[in-house]
């Protein structure tokens, strides 16, 4: 079976990033989601597994810490289900940026992940990376 997956940015980014507010001029917007997650989990996971994520130096600094690697954080996305999301919010300083939280069990342990998609390079961004309850 080939997957078929977009290749420019502008595919990627339009896939990621619904703007579920477009018509209402004006309009406020939700600071969570209630129904699900912003971004479709299939995509993101896609995304992931195509390598188009990056992660912050704070992120890279405690996979390093764990003895973790990309491809790590690769397994842990492929393995996230819908039932695993947590909650959907709004950037708190970034307007209409959105940012997807899963809570999901890997290799026996709870995992916080947090995703958003970076709206101008066409990737995702891993903004947290870590244990459950865990400082990183």
């Amino acid at each position: 079976m080939t997957r078929s997956h977009p290749q420019s940015k502008s595919a990627v980014v339009a896939l990621l990033i619904p703007n579920p507010r477009a018509d209402v001029p004006g309009a406020p917007v939700p600071t969570r989601h209630a129904e699900g997650p912003h971004y479709p989990l299939g995509t993101v996971q896609r995304a992931v597994a195509h390598s188009k994520f990056r992660v912050p130096v704070r992120v890279e600094r405690h996979l390093k810490t764990r003895g973790w690697n990309h491809e790590y954080v690769q397994s842990v996305v492929a393995a996230i289900r819908l039932e695993d999301f947590h909650k959907s919010q709004s950037h708190r300083d970034r307007e209409g940026v959105w940012l997807d939280i899963y809570r999901p069990w890997f290799e026996g342990y709870r995992m916080y992940v947090k995703i958003t998609a970076h709206e101008d390079a066409g990737w995702l961004l891993v903004l947290s990376f870590c244990r459950d309850g865990e400082q990183h």
